[in-house]
């Protein structure tokens, strides 16, 4: 079997002290993964099938502070996780409101111990187009997860051939333009 991409999801929190994703039918065994880009730093990621303890951050918070404010980026995992039908996935602020987009995906034939550790890179790139290289890979079989943000304007995302843009979120009147 081939490392894949199953489904994805986005969701939104306007104003408010949590958000869920659309569900999906997903499959046990899976590695789920949740990315968020937060102005406050302060949430906590669950599913609704019983794998919230099992989610354990990916790296460290990632910051970037300037431009509009401070926004930081975080990417959950939950390897060899329980799936089922109308899966979701919520991210409640630990205290406050605030706004942010996030993804909600699942990724089959990679269960545990195949996920790698994570290559961050916190770009500095001052010259659109803003680029960025990955860490270099350690496997013959991968699929890359790249979380971008950004804390000053609406920007786009592009990914570079051969790579795939499944989700963004534009709407800078309202969230952090992330992909």
């Amino acid at each position: 079997m081939t490392i894949s991409l199953l489904n994805a999801q986005k969701g939104n929190i306007s104003s408010a002290s949590s958000g869920s994703t659309a569900g999906f039918a997903s499959t046990s065994g899976s590695t789920f993964v949740i990315c968020v880009s937060d102005p406050n730093a302060n949430v906590t990621v669950s599913d609704n099938k019983g794998n919230t303890s099992n989610y354990v951050q990916v790296g460290t918070d990632q910051v970037l502070t300037g431009g509009a404010g401070t926004v930081t980026g975080q990417m959950w995992q939950c390897p060899n996780g329980t799936g089922g039908s109308g899966h979701t996935s919520t991210v409640p602020f630990n205290s406050g409101t605030g706004d942010c987009a996030f993804y909600f995906l699942e990724i089959g034939d990679a269960a545990n111990p195949s996920v790698d550790t994570p290559s961050l890179v916190k770009g500095t790139d001052a010259t659109s187009p803003f680029e960025q290289t990955t860490g270099t890979l350690a496997q013959a079989d991968n699929l890359v997860v790249a979380f971008a943000f950004n804390n000053d304007s609406a920007l786009t995302f592009t990914a570079a051939s051969p790579l795939t843009t499944q989700l963004s979120e534009s709407n800078v009147a309202l969230y952090w333009t992330n992909a």
